[in-house]
């Protein structure tokens, strides 16, 4: 026997076994004798039919087998020489007496990648922003007000005031008297502080009396917050229906025993929990952000084809049902595959990546720790599932480890957020760095990514002319 693995690339490798007859011929010799004892071949007797007769008669069938024998006795041992395979498959076998049998092995394998020094890795982050969250809390408060103001008729007057609600009869046309809207109750808040698309009507409408059609144009600047407006001159026509205002309750304790807390004291004391909370999320999140930007401009980080696909497959998978897709067809998965590939390399990067941070860190995940982490889904199982019935049946399912690996990836996380060599900058010396980086990783991931998915086409390839080529095989046995 001689057996070799050959190295495509990173993560691709080939595995070439040769076996002589020699080495096959009791085990080829015992299948044939099988099928000569079965065979009714005319004009023989059960097992008197010649061996060349019955090689030439059952050859698709005869090979099948000796391939089916020598795949569980030889294929385990060039499958561990390989490495830790993701992806596998018989890309060519070839036999015949004379030679002996061929088979070549199709091999997507983990990526081996150097150890990552957080004290030598410099990450340059922006400088943190400092935030008054006093005045954020008040913000927050003056939100709530909003929200739970009163809406009632405005008395005594007849004029849109700033912060007025309006109900409107607006109609909108271009230059070319196309419609572009029409609406006999528009529904806007006269807030010259909004900056979406109704500002400009917003500054138009205050100061307007109620009953009174007005008439006038605006010329929209070229920006896609103004929708069908934009870059356009549109002429307006418009009468202000009815006018009302919000009365906004009072900041006391009432007001927060409204939204379940005893005192204003406590509610703001909630309040500013919740945005120092946020704030740390973001700054941990840029940090992490910053971290792998550094990392994939700088190392090539090797991705297995088949992970890539997966992984574009699961974020179109999610994406349509979001849509209100029950089950996604395969082709518009295809389909959208493309838009989707390029991310889900940069996700599977990232995964790689922590999971290599977990294993030099010798990071581990306890029994207590899956259990705090299973225990909120256990009431998803059903009425009287447990936390072990449910431990129990995602190990059947072969989930439980994934599990376990995803929170070794999130400690993995946070070893980053808190050993990563960051460096805070000004934001002209970030951005400059930034889009450095940007362009650099960009170009590395577009021509990787294009090389595997050759190598990963030439090899799906070789398997369909492979299938191919054993149909006709079979086909042919089959005629004779």
């Amino acid at each position: 026997m001689d057996k070799k693995i050959e190295k495509k690339n990173d993560v691709v490798k080939e595995g070439v076994l040769n076996l002589p007859f020699n080495e096959l011929e009791g085990e080829y010799n015992s299948i044939v004798n099988e099928y000569r004892k079965a065979a009714s071949i005319p004009g023989f007797r059960k097992g008197k039919a010649p061996v060349s007769l019955i090689e030439g008669r059952f050859k698709y069938e005869i090979e099948r087998e000796l391939l089916k024998y020598i795949v569980e006795k030889y294929y385990q041992e060039i499958k561990e020489e390989a490495g830790k395979t993701v992806y596998e498959h018989l890309s060519s076998y070839n036999f015949n007496k004379k030679d002996g049998a061929e088979l070549k092995f199709y091999f997507e394998v983990m990526p081996e990648i150097e150890d990552i020094s957080f004290e030598e890795f410099e990450v340059k982050i922006k400088k943190e922003k400092d935030v008054n969250i006093d005045e954020e809390v008040e913000k927050v408060i003056e939100d709530l007000r909003q929200k739970y103001g009163k809406v009632k008729p405005v008395e005594g007057r007849d004029t849109v005031q700033e912060k007025d609600l309006v109900v409107l009869k607006i109609y909108a046309e271009d230059e070319e008297e196309k419609t572009l809207f029409d609406n006999e109750n528009f529904e806007i808040e006269a807030n010259p502080e909004t900056d979406d698309m109704w500002k400009p009507i917003v500054e138009k409408i205050i100061g307007l009396k109620t009953g009174a059609e007005n008439e006038f144009e605006i010329e929209f600047p070229d920006e896609e917050k103004f929708n069908g407006f934009k870059g356009k001159k549109v002429k307006f026509t418009l009468t202000v229906k009815s006018i009302s205002e919000k009365e906004l309750p009072e900041v006391n304790d009432e007001f927060a025993k409204t939204l379940n807390f005893d005192t204003v004291e406590a509610l703001k004391k909630d309040i500013k929990e919740s945005i120092e909370k946020r704030l740390k999320k973001v700054r941990r999140e840029e940090k992490i952000h910053n971290f792998f930007e550094k990392l994939f401009s700088e190392r090539d980080i090797p991705v297995p084809p088949v992970y890539a696909r997966e992984e574009a497959k699961r974020m179109i998978q999610d994406y349509l049902k979001n849509l209100g897709y029950n089950k996604a067809d395969e082709n518009i998965i295809n389909s959208l595959m493309p838009q989707y590939y390029m991310a889900a390399v940069d996700n599977v990067k990232r995964m790689i990546v922590l999971s290599k941070i977990a294993e030099m860190n010798n990071i581990e995940v306890s029994e207590d720790e899956l259990d705090d982490f299973l225990k909120p889904f256990v009431p998803q199982f059903g009425e009287n599932a447990t936390l072990e019935t449910v431990k129990f049946k995602l190990d059947e399912e072969g989930q439980l480890e994934d599990i376990k690996e995803s929170l070794k990836r999130e400690k993995a996380l946070d070893l980053i957020v808190n050993k990563a060599n960051f460096v805070e900058v000004d934001e002209k010396e970030y951005e400059e760095e930034h889009n450095a980086r940007i362009e650099k990783m960009k170009k590395m991931l577009e021509e990787k990514t294009e090389e595997m998915k050759r190598e990963r086409e030439e090899a799906e390839h070789k398997e369909d002319e492979l299938g191919k080529e054993e149909s006709s095989e079979k086909g042919e046995e089959e005629a004779k």
